[in-house]
């Protein structure tokens, strides 16, 4: 089916109903609960302001694709998920942490999702296929074992580095102060001798 599509797109045709329908009942479904009006939510190279209406995204190829969202004023933060056919993923926004939450949904409450789609099709916005060539040749040859590997241990992906305190340095530098010392190394800059290997000698 993946082919289909590309080659569909290839030509720079609108999908074919029969394609759509195809989509609808195997495609994956994103489902976003709680997620605030006015704010960015995207999906691989599409992004959306999205509006009180907006509850996720229907009808994603499967395969390896990355989502993501940011609010106001603030970095992305995103995630990368190998969406299975007819799978349903299911997040919940943490308004407090101002991000997708840890809380997994249960099977109960993704059986009782997958039983109201029809009603909610309306609030589910389609898989920006337009740019799927595009991110199927990136993405290709990503298997889902790869992204398991590769996950951030926290699961998200931010776009700015996450925020190092004062008492995690210090405890970092008293910790490579006591390497230094068992190793014979020194990481003080000799600025007589700048090119100089930094390991203890005679002149220390």
């Amino acid at each position: 089916m993946a082919f289909h599509i590309l080659h569909t797109l290839k030509h720079g045709a609108e999908l074919p109903s029969e394609v759509i329908n195809y989509m609808y009942s195997s495609g994956a479904f994103m489902i976003l609960k709680d997620f605030p009006e006015g704010h960015e939510f995207g999906i691989d190279y599409k992004s959306w302001t999205v509006g009180p209406k907006f509850m996720g995204l229907k009808m994603i190829p499967a395969g390896v694709h990355f989502v993501y969202c940011s609010v106001k004023g603030a970095p992305r933060i995103g995630f990368f998920h190998n969406f299975k056919a007819e799978e349903i993923v299911a997040k919940k926004w943490d308004k407090v942490k101002e991000t997708f939450s840890d809380d997994a949904i249960s099977d109960e409450e993704v059986n009782r999702i997958r039983a109201n789609l029809k009603n909610i099709d309306s609030h589910l916005g389609p898989y920006p296929f337009e740019n799927y060539r595009s991110w199927y040749a990136l993405t290709d040859f990503v298997t889902g074992e790869t992204v398991d590997r590769l996950i951030p241990l926290k699961g998200q992906i931010s776009a700015q580095a996450e925020l190092v305190s004062m008492e995690t340095c210090l405890m970092e530098n008293e910790e490579q102060v006591e390497l230094n010392a068992t190793v014979g190394c020194s990481n003080s800059v000799d600025r007589e001798h700048p090119t100089r290997t930094r390991f203890v000698d005679q002149q220390g």
